[in-house]
């Protein structure tokens, strides 16, 4: 089986039939996962067999404006998501601003980067949320604090002292590098580019070389290594024991539904739970705890 992630930001039309195209020949061909439309583009991740998601590439393929989507596959021993839809949003990333992509900054490609980091002084901005980087991130960058994209204006003003100096952005796949970049030229960032294909095609392309812990990723997996052939280590502990662990669990108790990073032992022990003081509690999400 295959997991592919990919976007593309390109003008559509008719997104209500364009949904029902997309959905009816995922379900098809028996993919789960998600994928978002707006009318500035397509973001998707899926999980199927290796012909199957061959044969939906090709079906997209076929589509006006998505003839030239770049995939990032990765292989996978089971569906990485639990069901299938196709939703239809203002934006494909949100980011609540008025941005123009044409000011998108230029891609630096993964081996000009991993070259750039040996041998000369570049920032490195995670456009990631705090969860993400608190459990994976490249050496020395700067993760700021937010929890979701939409907070980046802020994360950006955080940073106007280095508007003259060099500026790489980097995040999962490459999506929310476009408008975070773009964002920045536009609030005067002199010299700004972004990671092509973000940390998942760095990974695959040169390995895990200035890159410490695992790369979060939105579906069953969690997380991931982001060099196939390497395993990583982990740079975050568990909550409750403090071994390493990168390993996200969202809490069973609806009541709670917190994210928390725990260990598959603690996991068990508090079955399900986030901590004893949840534990036992009668809110219960049964597709969690399963």
């Amino acid at each position: 089986m295959k997991n592919i992630l990919f976007y593309k930001y390109v003008e559509l039309e008719n997104l209500p039939e364009l949904k029902e195209k997309l959905l009816s020949r995922a379900r098809e061909l028996g993919l789960l996962g998600k994928i978002l439309i707006a009318s500035e583009g397509i973001n998707g991740c899926v999980s199927g067999e290796n012909e199957n998601i061959d044969a939906y590439t090709f079906f997209l393929s076929r589509i006006k404006g998505f003839e030239d989507i770049e995939y990032k596959e990765a292989d996978t021993p089971q569906h990485t998501f639990k069901k299938v839809f196709v939703r239809i949003r203002k934006e494909i990333v949100t980011l609540k601003q008025d941005t123009n992509l044409k000011n998108k900054a230029a891609y630096i490609e993964p081996q000009e980067f991993k070259e750039l980091l040996e041998k000369e002084e570049v920032i490195l901005v995670d456009a990631r949320n705090n969860y993400e980087s608190k459990i994976g991130r490249f050496k020395n960058a700067i993760c700021p604090d937010i929890e979701v994209f939409s907070e980046w204006p802020q994360a950006v003003k955080d940073l106007e002292e280095m508007k003259n100096k060099t500026i790489v952005t980097y995040c999962t796949g490459g999506i929310r590098c476009e408008k975070a970049s773009a964002y920045m030229v536009e609030q005067g960032f002199k010299n700004v580019r972004q990671l092509h294909g973000g940390i998942i095609r760095y990974g695959q392309e040169v390995g895990d070389d200035h890159w410490e812990g695992k790369c979060f990723v939105f579906d069953r997996r969690g997380a991931v290594n982001i060099d196939p052939k390497k395993q990583s280590h982990d740079i975050s502990q568990c909550e409750q024991c403090a071994i390493p662990s990168s390993n996200y669990h969202n809490c069973v108790n609806v009541d709670c539904d917190r994210m928390s990073i725990l260990c598959e032992e603690c996991v068990e022990v508090l079955e399900g739970c986030c901590d004893k003081n949840c534990r036992g509690k009668t809110r219960v999400n049964p597709a969690l705890r399963a």
